[in-house]
């Protein structure tokens, strides 16, 4: 058919879209992420990602800033074996000399998907750049440990498929939503998700595995998930049981709220972890040892430790400092509010733990006494401020110090509740209600109202 010379124009500008739309579109695509966790009993996982590109240059990073880490991670020390392949050869890439978690490489012409491969080998003890993830056991998966991502890009406009494969025989559980459908065993497919929310999501694997609902017959779901060494080490009394129940109902009179639609407390008990938890929006990955609650005296030491990773869900994911509200996984963090974040935090851990019945009133007091005792007489308080210690945190954290930052944050958080206490006519109701009490002054300054996006500067 002859085509007039307005008809020709009209379809090529149709072209010219499609186009656009289908370049966008490659753009926009997700990244396939195959994660093999079958031979974490040797403290390896390996990583597959297909990326959809196009030709010319590509700079690909690996994320430094990990959100309640506090300071840039080392674990790209353990990442290795990286290899760029694109329509079956060999791509080069050269780690840029002043970012060394940047990798850049030059697609070839009729490259349309980069795949990336690299295995991360977990360190056996601490004292290394990473933290030990794994045993014979147990595996913990955090994402950010096997991705790299376009460079310069937002963490929440990043796309990832991502799968996993575990050993046979064990169970898994993380915040992500399992995509329906028959699998291999051990092998599952989950729901297509930004960056952010990937990372976000930690996995956890073990052989022996046991799931308790925390909140039956409610719509929205909250489970503890116990991955440990042993078969005994993953069984709660039905007092313990009803604790932790009880940390559910007790966090929701506190907050009135829930921003999450489900939540997952995924606890790995291995004496070859170290002790630690890292905050989650839907979930939180904490560790601690294997006996924790077949040891009166260990579980009395970590009473807090669930608390404190749940509260966080408001208090430094759902809401958080300006300063840690990044846009990507590169850009720094600055911690002058960590004295909220973790300090507020770390009181609300303690409360909330006797408020579940882990502790007696009288182990409360004491806990709280002896907090103040210990900070009674630090020598940094002579030259250093709080503020000086959070700003800080990226240099301390891993060190004493951030422990003492916090645990300073947690005395002030009770004096400003005995404070409330006493003039509750006039800022507020006790400090049930730590949100409803907007700009309260202490020691000079201003709490700011912690939003999504950092703190409003009214």
């Amino acid at each position: 058919m002859r085509l007039t010379a307005g008809r020709t124009g009209i379809v090529c500008l149709i072209i010219l879209l499609l186009c656009g739309g289908a370049a966008r579109g490659q753009e926009n695509a997700a990244v396939r992420l195959e994660v093999d966790l079958r031979d974490a009993a040797k403290r390896v996982y390996h990583s597959k990602m297909e990326f959809p590109v196009k030709p010319g240059p590509l700079t690909l990073v690996y994320p430094k800033w990990i959100p309640g880490e506090h300071s840039p991670t080392e674990a790209i020390v353990d990442a290795t074996g990286l290899h760029f392949r694109g329509g079956g050869k060999e791509i080069a890439w050269r780690r840029d000399d002043v970012d060394l978690y940047a990798f850049r490489c030059t697609i070839p012409a009729g490259v349309t998907t980069l795949e990336v491969t690299l295995d991360y080998l977990l360190p056996a003890e601490s004292g290394t750049a990473g933290v030990p993830s794994a045993s014979a056991r147990v595996a913990v998966l955090p994402w950010n440990l096997v991705v790299l991502y376009p460079d310069g890009t937002n963490s929440d406009e990043v796309k990832f498929a991502p799968s996993i494969r575990v050993p046979d025989g064990w169970k898994f559980a993380t915040a992500l939503q399992l995509l329906p459908g028959n699998r291999a065993e051990g092998a599952a497919e989950f729901e297509t998700v930004s960056l952010t929310t990937l990372v976000d999501s930690p996995l956890l694997t073990g052989a022996f595995f046991k799931t308790y609902d925390l909140a039956p017959g409610q719509k929205t779901e909250h489970r503890l998930n116990i991955a440990a060494d042993s078969s005994a080490a993953t069984a709660l009394t039905n007092e313990e049981l009803q604790h932790m129940r009880q940390l559910v109902s007790e966090m929701e009179a506190l907050f009135g709220a829930r921003h999450y639609r489900h939540y997952d407390f995924l606890l790995a008990l291995s004496d070859h972890l170290q002790p630690n938890g890292l905050e989650h929006h839907e979930s939180s990955d904490n560790r601690a040892p294997e006996r924790m609650w077949m040891d009166p005296d260990t579980l009395e030491t970590l009473v807090d430790l669930l608390p404190h990773e749940y509260f966080h869900s408001w208090n430094g994911k759902y809401r958080r400092p300006a300063g840690l509200a990044t846009r990507n996984y590169q850009e720094p963090m600055k911690g002058d509010l960590l004295w909220v974040y973790e300090g507020l935090t770390q009181y609300y851990g303690v409360m909330l733990g006797a408020r579940s019945g882990f502790w007696t009133p009288g182990q409360l007091r004491e806990t709280l006494a002896a907090t103040a005792a210990y900070l009674n007489d630090r020598p940094g308080r002579t030259w250093r401020d709080l503020e000086d210690t959070a700003i800080s945190a990226q240099l301390l954290y891993v060190r004493a110090t951030a422990v003492r930052s916090a645990a300073r944050g947690s005395v002030l958080a009770a004096v400003r509740g005995l404070l409330r206490r006493k003039h509750a006519d006039l800022v507020g109701s006790g400090c049930d209600h730590p949100k409803r009490v907007k700009g309260t002054k202490i020691v000079g300054r201003v709490l700011p109202e912690i939003s999504r996006n950092g703190p409003r500067s009214d």
